[in-house]
């Protein structure tokens, strides 16, 4: 009983993240109300505040999914070479567009580059590459190499991906080998 519980605890949490994305393409969230994502998801609303008090913990909880996830990501590929974990992410993005577009274009959480940029683990594997700059230098590199490299996935998921992640990968790889010769 209760696995068939959580499965229906799960597609219904999905069915409101769905319904959720789907109005962000057209509303502003702070314009969407608990009643109409019902409606949208086909449940009541009584069922929506048994997980969530507003719209606001629905969207915090899609983010904390999706950078665990990224995060996770590069947490099991230790071994992996730097191409292989940029190409995960890209794929990763690629896979979840819809939600992606939306937070790279900050319509919804102006805050969301900071919450993915200053992942402890993206922080860990650029620090390596930056032993040469003294302390005061490595901030300010590594702003400039991360909010860089976000405008540039910024820019391929703003263009529908027309890059494969493995192109998109090897072309900030470049760029950023360029930067730090």
């Amino acid at each position: 009983m209760n696995h068939k519980d959580n499965r229906r605890v799960q597609m219904t949490k999905k069915l409101l993240r769905d319904s959720l994305v789907d109005m962000l393409q057209t509303e502003s969230i702070h314009k969407i109300s608990i009643r109409s994502l019902c409606q949208r998801a086909d449940i009541n609303r009584s069922t929506f505040y048994k997980y969530y008090s507003s719209q606001y913990d629905l969207l915090n909880e899609m983010e904390e999914i999706l950078l665990s996830e990224i995060e996770q990501q590069l947490a099991s590929n230790e071994n992996l070479s730097n191409d292989t974990d940029l190409v995960n992410i890209l794929e990763y993005i690629q896979d979840h567009i819809n939600l992606c577009t939306l937070l790279v274009n900050s319509n919804i959480d102006p805050d969301f580059p900071k919450k993915l940029l200053n992942l402890p683990v993206i922080l860990e594997r650029l620090n390596p590459s930056c032993s040469d700059f003294n302390s005061a230098e490595l901030t300010c590199v590594q702003d400039f190499i991360i909010y860089g490299g976000y405008q540039m996935v910024k820019r391929w998921v703003n263009t529908g991906c027309r890059e494969s992640p493995k192109e998109m990968s090897a072309i900030i790889k470049h760029i950023y080998r360029k930067l730090l010769d």
